[in-house]
C-alpha cells in the first residue's frame, strides 16, 4: 500500500510539473495608463517592464520555478541606477503560474502574447 502511494504521489508530481514546462514567452497586460510586460526565456533569464504615466521601470535577472511560482530575482544595479526614477527597489518577485498562458504578479494577470 505505501509504494502504490508513493508512486501516486510521484506521478502527481511530475504531471504537475508537466503542466509549466512550456512557460516560456512573453506575457502581457495592458490598461488605459499602465503596462506590465514579462518575457521569460528559456535560458532561465527574463526581463519584467512595468510602465505608467510617471515612469518605467525594467529588471532583468533569473528565473526559478518552485511549484506554481516562478521566482525573480532582479540583478544587482549599479549605483547611479538605483537613485534614478523608475527604479525597482523590490529585486525579488514571486509571480503565480496560472497556467501556460496566464501569470499573475500581485494583483495583475498577465496574458501570453504570441510573439
Amino acid at each position: 500500500m505505501k509504494s502504490f502511494l508513493y508512486i501516486i504521489a510521484i506521478l502527481i508530481s511530475f504531471s504537475f510539473c508537466a503542466d509549466f514546462e512550456g512557460i516560456h514567452g512573453v506575457y502581457v497586460k495592458k490598461g488605459k495608463d499602465y503596462q506590465y510586460r514579462l518575457t521569460v526565456n528559456k535560458d532561465t533569464t527574463f526581463v519584467l517592464i512595468t510602465q505608467s504615466i510617471h515612469a518605467r521601470s525594467e529588471c532583468k535577472g533569473k528565473w526559478q520555478l518552485v511549484g506554481d511560482t516562478l521566482l525573480l530575482k532582479c540583478n544587482e544595479e549599479p549605483f547611479p541606477a538605483q537613485i534614478t526614477k523608475g527604479y525597482m527597489t523590490e529585486r525579488e518577485k514571486k509571480v503565480i503560474v496560472l497556467n501556460e498562458k496566464r501569470m499573475k504578479l500581485g494583483q495583475v494577470v498577465m496574458k501570453r502574447t504570441k510573439e
